[in-house]
């Protein structure tokens, strides 16, 4: 099972999902502001149970490995 806690679109400082599949606000223009747990509950306007929107975070552990890029290859 995928978790917010682990997606690349979680925020964790206040518990939002910043995915930029979010669906817009049609008086506003503007992408609706929407907490991980609600987007999780619309099965068909959000990311639903199945993290149709989830990606894995980039730890930035990774990127401090060297060894991990590709010079040149």
């Amino acid at each position: 099972m995928d978790f917010c806690i682990n997606c690349k679109h979680f925020a964790l400082e206040n518990s939002r999902c910043e995915s930029p599949l979010r669906p817009f606000d049609l008086v506003w223009g503007k992408q609706k502001e929407m907490t991980a747990e609600h987007s999780r509950n619309l099965a068909i306007t959000g990311c639903g149970e199945d993290a149709k929107w989830f990606e894995f975070k980039v730890e930035d552990a990774d990127l401090d490995d060297l060894s991990t890029i590709p010079f040149g290859r």
